[in-house]
């Protein structure tokens, strides 16, 4: 605690981070009476691990829709989720293949052209400066 400043200034160096993950709250008191601040969440930002799976080839007629879903795991904050292929080129998005909000790919209308094996949905975690990567063929 800064004296005199109301800031609680918190030295992790050395130690885990993970300790000072809680709520805090600032109380000011003096002969006037108490004031409260507002709930303050801490946590450490991190980039959990992808869940295992097997994913399948997906074989779809042409002209049908299509999602390959991304399911990136969840993170604090959450992941920048992105698609490239195999050569970390970004797929080419349209008004027919588009990303969803939560990072699900999804073909209004698939064509020959979109026949590949390396769609790969990338989640990026900002504040630990991660990539993870899901492979679908």
């Amino acid at each position: 605690m800064k004296p005199n400043s109301g800031t609680l200034v918190i030295d992790i160096s050395g130690e885990k981070a993970e300790a000072y993950e809680g709520v805090y709250q600032c109380i000011a008191r003096n002969e006037h009476g108490s004031a409260l601040s507002n709930n303050i969440v801490i946590r450490q930002s991190r980039s959990p691990l992808w869940s295992k799976e097997r994913i399948e080839p997906i074989t779809v007629q042409r002209g049908m829709s299509l999602v390959l879903q991304c399911r990136p795991p969840a993170g604090l904050p959450p992941p920048i989720i992105f698609w490239m292929d195999n050569n970390f080129q970004r797929l080419p998005q349209n008004s027919r293949v588009s990303q969803a909000l939560n990072g699900d790919l999804y073909f209004s209308n698939v064509l020959m052209d979109d026949n590949r094996n390396d769609y790969i949905c990338y989640a990026r975690f900002p504040h630990t400066q991660t990539i993870q990567q899901k492979h679908h063929q």
